[in-house]
């Protein structure tokens, strides 16, 4: 099957459009992607400005410290907001509320030509910042990298390729060859960035709207417009400047101070503080999943009847209201709502606390002091941890929770606790699969295993129609409401803020990550 569309290269990261398949689904079937005419994809911008954007002057932005910053886009968060200026991927998520359509970036096309084959087709004349060409052998080295550069948040994206077999075809053009079938493969390249083939960690060179002029490692960068970059349209700024601040409070602090221009991602608390200043919000519901973990391998966490209780024990809507200040929906025990295969009808399971009890009981868990294990690795996650756990207490089950620093957390025992917590961002049904769900997925912490779900598994990486692969991928969700060892209790929304002469905000429900792209100052 195959999905063409005509187009130049003037358009929005976000731009594409539509026809007939959209995002993930759509890329992953086998179409043929191309961009189309003029910027799009900006849905759910802010600041009310009608006037054409103008170029010039500084932005000023701020992202939480990291106990290990370094210019390697590959590592998120650490890198995200330099990495979105530095550099491009092959195609990434559009923007708007809701949003899981996908647009072509460096990509001119990308091809699934069978389930164990997919070809690339690069823009013509792209360049990195020190005007090297961008070629197959960048992105071959790329999808090397991203499996073996420690902390790597692409580590499990290209494991199937077979990297003897998968050559350049001409200065553009890359075929990409599978070790075994994977229908979806092509959305593994949304949002990873494209390296050169020799890039130096301590002379980054990028391929994004913005080149690094200069850098102080946990203080501050400054990037510049890159005047080569294959979209003349966008990047209105002439510099970005970044500093790295403690956290985000800190960094709301120094939005009302004035010291930066904008916020993403502030907690709930902040937002009434800075509306009250003047800064305008950008507020919108996200992919992401806040998940409590049943690890399979405790007694009696094996039993569905258990994990089932436990998700109808607590209170999702309470938690939302006391953690979040109502910005969240709740969780439906799937995860990934705004891919394009998660059934939209789904509900959250209703709270039956005195019926859950009554299966706990019986399974003895009222007797069995646990640990709800959590880390600071997402706002209010921890204390998510800690209602959750209260409301157990409640119940009568004797709960504690205990947060422990990210190193410990992440640490050799990362998978030997009885229950914790995780978030994972806004990702693909079947990346989420790949990376927690499978026997072999390194970050299968619950160590759950369904005969029935991998089967199904296997079988939608030999389809390669759309809609019969999504069939199969909801009766995958299906499995895992009724059986799986994941408590999703909320998708949360993000509110992101600016000054009032910043205009070009837009809502980012899947990248979570402003486009510095489509900004600019009406002063």
């Amino acid at each position: 099957m195959t999905l063409t569309r005509a187009g130049s290269p003037g358009f929005s990261r976000r731009g594409l459009l539509r026809a007939g398949l959209s995002g993930a689904a759509a890329l992953a079937a086998g179409p043929i992607l191309a961009a189309c005419a003029g910027p799009a994809g900006t849905g759910g911008t802010t600041g009310g400005a009608s006037a054409p954007p103008k170029r010039g002057g500084t932005l000023r932005m701020a992202q939480p410290a990291t106990t290990a910053e370094k210019m390697m886009p590959l590592i998120l968060p650490a890198m995200q907001l330099r990495g979105f200026q530095m550099f491009d991927p092959l195609v990434q998520f559009e923007a708007g509320e809701g949003n899981h359509g996908l647009a072509m970036m460096l990509a001119e096309s990308i091809t699934m030509d069978s389930a164990t084959q997919c070809t690339v087709v690069l823009k013509p004349g792209l360049t990195f910042h020190n005007g090297k060409p961008i070629g197959p052998d960048d992105i071959v080295a790329t999808m090397r990298r991203a499996g073996t550069e420690p902390g790597s948040s692409y580590s499990t994206a290209f494991t199937n390729v077979d990297f003897g077999a998968t050559r350049a075809l001409d200065a553009r053009t890359l075929r990409c060859v599978l070790q075994s079938p994977e229908s979806t493969f092509a959305e593994n390249f949304v949002a990873v960035p494209i390296m050169p083939a020799d890039y130096d960690i301590a002379a980054p060179v990028g391929s994004g709207a913005y080149r690094l002029a200069s850098y102080v490692p946990g203080e501050r960068s400054v990037c510049v417009r890159f005047e080569n970059y294959w979209n003349s349209e966008l990047a209105y700024f002439d510099t970005v400047e970044t500093l790295t601040l403690a956290d985000k409070s800190t960094i709301v602090t120094a939005l009302l101070g004035k010291q930066i221009d904008l916020a993403s991602n502030i907690p709930a608390n902040s937002i009434p503080v800075v509306e009250a200043q003047g800064f305008r919000k950008t507020q919108y519901a996200t992919g992401n999943n806040y998940i409590i973990n049943m690890n399979t391998q405790f007694a009696p966490l094996d039993r569905v009847e258990v994990r089932q209780a436990l998700r109808t024990l607590i209170n999702r809507q309470e938690i939302i209201a006391q953690v979040y200040g109502g910005l969240a929906s709740p969780g439906t025990d799937v995860y990934t709502p705004l891919d394009a295969a998660y059934d939209t009808t789904r509900k959250p399971p209703a709270a039956d606390p005195a019926r859950a009890m009554a299966v706990l009981r019986q399974a003895g868990l009222d007797k069995l002091p646990l640990t709800v294990s959590t880390t600071a690795g997402a706002a209010g996650i921890v204390d998510m941890a800690k209602a959750f756990t209260q409301q157990a207490v409640a119940a009568g089950l004797p709960f504690k929770a205990q947060e422990l620093d990210a190193a410990t957390y992440y640490g050799a025992g990362y998978a030997n606790r009885p229950l914790s917590t995780s978030f994972w961002p806004g990702e693909s049904f079947t990346s989420m699969v790949k990376k927690t769900r499978l026997p072999n997925s390194p970050y299968n912490s619950t160590h759950w295993s369904n005969e029935r779900f991998n089967a199904l598994y296997r079988n939608a990486m030999t389809e390669m129609d759309v809609a019969k692969r999504t069939e199969i991928f909801r009766e995958m969700q299906d499995i895992e409401a009724a059986e799986g060892s994941m408590i999703v209790v909320l998708y949360p929304k993000l509110t992101d803020v600016a000054a009032p002469h910043i205009q070009g905000m837009a809502a980012q429900s899947m990248t979570q990550n402003v486009d510095v792209r489509t900004l600019w100052s009406s002063r």
